[in-house]
């Protein structure tokens, strides 16, 4: 597994600019420089902006594509429809 390097406490607006600095002082701070290639990050469009700022690779979190989706699916009328005579079941 790897390790988690850092976590920080942004007070300002988590810009793709800000989001990018803060990153990029973790790779300084830990001597990375140019051993990290890529990123696992949500979708979030300030993401796009940090990463292609620091000139990494995306990769999506799978998870929260997934979670997304299933939020996205769960929007339909029929399912949530089904959704709650099943749990209108179980629940008793």
């Amino acid at each position: 597994p790897t390790p988690l390097l850092s976590t920080e406490a942004v007070y300002e607006s988590q810009t793709g600019l800000v989001v990018a600095k803060e990153i990029s002082s973790v790779v300084e701070q830990f001597n990375l420089g140019q051993k990290v290639i890529a990123a696992t990050v949500d979708n979030a469009s300030n993401m796009d902006v940090a990463l292609k700022n620091l000139s990494f690779l995306k990769v999506g979190c799978f998870a929260h594509t997934l979670n997304l989706a299933a939020q996205k699916v769960y929007d339909i009328p029929a399912v949530s429809s089904w959704c709650a005579k099943i749990r209108s079941v179980v629940v008793r």
